[in-house]
């Protein structure tokens, strides 16, 4: 069983593309909120470990076991924000914070569980692909909305975004993942 930090470190290294690229300590430290030196540590840890291929002065990058490893924990986190929202009814924008702390607590049998209650689902509620139980995840091919005709109506899949703010600024003009937006004229916020 890994520790939180592990986890924590494994998934935004995921995120930041460690599982095809090397990542400077620099960005993880940026994510996590910590110091160089403190990654720096970490990834020398985690490449004992087996779960990133350290390279000193240089980053890291998730071996085999390491990505299949922050795929757990963002099935967990993805199902868990899903649970949230579909079977307790809380807002979209309240759920990351929620998911942070569970993503660490549930056990295997436990997600599977869930992910079988909520019937297999694809996406979380920010349209994020949700990985199976073997680590696949399923990346549909999608266009941003700032690349798209001005004038047109449009299908929200996915959210990239996913503080409270911004999701909240969204739902008071109804825009929802899953809903048709209109694209008035192209301007970035």
């Amino acid at each position: 069983m890994l520790t939180s930090t592990v986890e924590d470190y494994l998934k935004a290294l995921h995120r930041l593309g460690g599982s095809a690229e090397l990542v400077s300590f620099g960005p993880i430290a940026g994510a996590l909120g910590v110091t160089s030196g403190t990654v720096t540590t970490m990834m020398k840890h985690l490449g004992d470990s087996g779960l990133v291929d350290y390279l000193p002065r240089r980053g890291a990058r998730l071996t085999e076991a390491g990505r299949l490893a922050s795929m757990r924990v963002i099935r967990r986190h993805r199902l868990a924000e899903l649970f949230l929202v579909d079977v307790l009814g809380m807002e979209m924008s309240e759920v990351h914070p929620e998911a942070e702390i569970l993503e660490h607590a549930l056990s295997d049998r436990l997600t599977d569980l869930i992910d079988q209650y909520l019937g297999h689902p694809a996406y979380d509620p920010h349209g994020s692909p949700i990985p199976d139980g073997s680590g696949a995840i399923r990346e549909a091919s999608l266009k941003p909305i700032i690349e798209r005709a001005e004038g047109g109506r449009y299908h929200l899949i996915r959210l990239t975004r996913t503080d409270e703010a911004f999701i909240d600024w969204l739902a008071s003009f109804g825009i929802t993942v899953g809903g048709d937006v209109g694209l008035a004229k192209r301007e970035l916020i």
